[in-house]
């Protein structure tokens, strides 16, 4: 097996680069990534519109009053807002529509700062500073999702802190009967032989989906908005996800197994947008033996 710092010191010696430029280069890189994070800061702050939140809301209203949770359909700064989930997740917030507004809305903002810092925290633990341009880029993304109120940092911070641990196959499914495609990471149980995790996974998000047979599902709450492959290249899409999900289980049992898994749930998605690249962030599960290269 070549070992990283032999493949190292032979690229030294082919393409010698001075000292000083590696270290200019490196500092270079840096201010750009701290760059990078000061603009997601200022663009979510000016953009603090908690927009999901709303839907989330208005779908926990009609579900309150007997409703269709599903014919939620708001509109702001000129795009339209639907609500797209399982029905349990409307119904966490009913109890939440007898607050002040404002109380919701900085209760909710505050639990999303925090999960996405904690989504990330495995992350720095593993590779220190060597992952600051990875940090930088997941803080813009985040920072921006949690703008704009979306469940996913706190999704993302239940993966991450326990698909190594004994609450994983159940997180998954509670993940996936939300956004679908987290279902994929229990490949890694299926390439390990843990076919009690992967079926607890499936029967979990088959449970919590169940509710969703219960009401008729408007054209909005199945539409993939016409972006990515899925709708650009389908035959491309396809042959993308089939080799991420066999490389899935053909890494399980290695160090590579979470990554593979996680690029898997991005590129599954019928509709891609750069913030599902967050969802990168499960490569990295706490509890997960660390590895001596840093992130590629």
């Amino acid at each position: 097996m070549i070992r990283r710092a032999d493949l190292r010191g032979t690229l030294e010696q082919l393409l010698p680069i001075p000292r000083s430029a590696s270290t200019a280069g490196r500092l270079i890189v840096n201010l750009l990534c701290a760059a990078l994070v000061v603009v997601g800061l200022l663009t979510a702050s000016a953009n603090w519109h908690l927009t999901d939140l709303k839907a989330y809301l208005a779908a926990a209203d009609l579900l309150a009053s007997g409703g269709n949770p599903f014919d939620v359909e708001l509109w702001e700064r000129g795009l339209p807002f639907h609500y797209h989930y399982s029905p349990w997740f409307a119904a966490i917030f009913v109890p939440m529509l007898g607050l002040p507004i404002e109380a919701v809305r900085a209760g909710w903002s505050v639990t999303l700062i925090f999960a996405s810092a904690a989504a990330l925290v495995p992350l720095v633990r593993s590779y220190g500073l060597s992952a600051f341009p990875v940090v930088a880029l997941m803080v813009f993304l985040l920072a921006n999702l949690v703008a704009e109120g979306n469940v996913q940092p706190l999704l993302l911070a239940a993966l991450v802190w326990s698909l190594e641990r004994r609450a994983g196959p159940v997180v998954i499914g509670v993940a996936a009967s939300l956004k679908i495609t987290p279902i994929l990471l229990a490949l890694v149980y299926v390439g390990r032989g843990q076919w009690a995790r992967a079926i607890l996974a499936g029967a979990v998000a088959a449970v919590f989906v169940a509710p969703t047979l219960l009401f008729e599902l408007p054209e909005t709450a199945v539409a993939t908005g016409g972006t990515g492959l899925f709708t650009s290249a389908p035959l491309i899409w396809g042959l993308s996800v089939v080799a991420a999900l066999g490389a899935t289980i053909a890494l399980a049992r290695s160090r590579f197994g979470w990554l593979a898994a996680s690029t898997a749930t991005v590129l599954a998605l019928p509709r891609l947008l750069i913030f599902d690249a967050t969802n990168l962030v499960a490569s990295v599960p706490a509890g997960r033996r660390p590895r001596e290269d840093v992130p590629g």
